[in-house]
């Protein structure tokens, strides 16, 4: 279900894309709540950009991996899915494969498994994603979550995990990215109390790439202490 909505919105921003007429847009999904805790405004921060942002300190952060291939986004943008010997597939640039601006594609150089970012962050074979659990006291805790990817992306879904003594819940975000390579969200949490708190993103959380790659989150997760 969540793979088609997905595929969906990708095929929507994709054609923007390719009429240069929409710019990248994000959407936060409420958090549910339980019993003995609620959850404050969570605030999905947009600060999608072209450069790489550096993660908090303390962040844990994780490779990101290619774990398969949307074809519809991959062919409109001219690249050929091949299918491996051992049946997954991957994106090969034809002659028509364009940049976002329209331009011929070209690969960046020193982009691929085991890069390294300027901020000395190893890289997966299509990025790097966080998360970090910032406590600021009154029982509430600042979850903030992010990627940097190799590539732009066109659209992605993103899903954080949380768990203390008092109870469970969870938060989304989702949307179009306008081939952006940075996004990063924020989510407040009010605990019930005293508590040790455990947050992760989920490993099916990802980000479509503008060549129809889809980049895997990781999973990264941290645990901190409320008061």
């Amino acid at each position: 279900m969540r793979s088609s909505l997905r595929h969906a919105v990708a095929a929507g921003f994709t054609a923007c894309l390719l009429a240069a007429a929409c710019a990248g847009t994000a959407q936060a999904v409420p958090s549910t709540g339980s019993a003995g805790r609620t959850t404050a405004p969570a605030q999905a921060i947009q600060a999608a950009q072209a450069s790489k942002h550096v993660p908090p300190a303390g962040a844990t952060v994780v490779r990101m991996t290619v774990r398969g291939v949307d074809r519809k986004v991959a062919e409109s943008h001219g690249f050929k899915v091949v299918t491996n010997p051992d049946g997954s597939e991957r994106v090969v640039p034809t002659a028509s494969a364009t940049n976002p601006d329209g331009s011929p594609y070209r690969a960046k150089g020193g982009v691929g498994a085991a890069a390294v970012s300027p901020h000395n962050v190893v890289e997966g074979d299509c990025g790097d994603s966080y998360l970090w659990i910032h406590p600021v006291g009154g029982f509430v805790s600042e979850i903030e979550t992010g990627f940097d990817l190799n590539m732009g992306a066109v659209a992605y879904h993103w899903q954080v995990n949380r768990s203390d003594k008092y109870g469970s819940d969870s938060h989304s975000w989702g949307g179009g990215l306008g081939v952006d390579t940075s996004w990063r969200g924020e989510w407040d949490v009010r605990s019930g109390g005293v508590t040790w708190e455990t947050a992760g993103v989920t490993p099916s959380s990802d980000a479509l790439l503008w060549d129809g790659e889809i980049c895997s989150s990781g999973g990264p997760s941290d645990r901190d202490y409320v008061v």
